[in-house]
């Protein structure tokens, strides 16, 4: 059977001459994705915050992307924040489509029909950022691009951190934003991840796809703060955390009881600030 999204298809036999038989409905059954909570289930719209998906049925997809000019595959979670993205007819070997009013482009040209060239164009605070991705004999098969090597006529890189999935099927162009490129697969529970940046605040979508089509959601909120506070020590009744083994880690020891005494240093505290333990 070929690899096909779970549910319920029509499978039908044609002849050499075009004799088309009876359609039969069957129903093809992915793998079972449960998403319990996500830890750090809000985070600032540029990205890479460390977040984790907790739940079971978890698998490892291969990525193949296209950093640098080379092509690398991963063996990693596939999880998708959002759900922007658009399909376009390609009409002599050309297609373009456009994303988030007007700020984000993907322009598809395999009209050399050795080379693929797709450009992507990203608008950020008033500056255009573009590259132009190139594939020799492009299958047509999924591939992800890295939105951080696009170039503003400064040589300033962009400031997005996601990957972008570009696919041609039935001679349609397919744009998928919002994959995470920082994704591992703790266990078949337990996804860690860095989240991508993305282009306003507000709830969206989060999804897990295992290689067989098998999904799970859950929801993730993007802000954009202004502080930026970091915590530089934490002291337990005036002590420092000790070491450990590794002469790296710092370990506080504290009663899960509760009611001890602890003071957290750092900066860019603000006033009405809270201190959170766990999720």
């Amino acid at each position: 059977t070929p690899q096909i999204t779970p549910g319920r298809h029509e499978l039908y036999v044609v002849n050499n001459d075009f004799g088309t038989s009876n359609r039969v409905m069957i129903n093809f059954q992915g793998s079972k994705i449960t998403i319990d909570k996500i830890v750090g289930d809000t985070g600032k719209k540029q990205g890479k915050d460390a977040v984790e998906i907790l739940g079971s049925g978890f698998q490892n997809t291969n990525i193949r992307t296209l950093e640098n000019g080379n092509i690398r595959q991963y063996n990693m979670p596939k999880v998708r924040f959002g759900t922007i993205g658009g399909t376009k007819d390609i009409n002599n070997n050309r297609a373009q489509i456009t994303l988030e009013g007007g700020d984000f482009t993907i322009e598809y040209d395999y009209s050399n029909t050795k080379t693929a060239m797709i450009t992507m164009t990203a608008k950020y605070n008033k500056e255009i950022y573009k590259k132009v991705f190139t594939m020799e004999n492009y299958d047509g098969e999924p591939i992800y691009l890295p939105t951080w090597e696009l170039r503003n006529l400064d040589g300033m890189p962009y400031p997005g951190y996601e990957l972008v999935k570009i696919e041609t099927k039935n001679r349609k162009l397919i744009v998928e934003k919002g994959y995470s490129p920082e994704t591992e697969l703790i266990n078949p529970g337990q996804i860690a991840l860095k989240t991508p940046s993305y282009y306003t605040v507000g709830d969206v979508q989060v999804e897990v796809t295992n290689p067989d089509g098998g999904r799970g959601t859950t929801r993730y909120r993007y802000t954009n703060p202004a502080s930026k506070p970091r915590i530089t020590n934490i002291t337990r009744d005036g002590m420092d955390p000790s070491l450990g083994d590794d002469g790296k880690t710092r370990i506080l020891r504290l009663d899960y009881r509760g009611g001890q005494n602890i003071v957290v240093l750092g900066e860019d505290f603000r006033e009405g600030a809270r201190i959170q333990i766990g999720n």
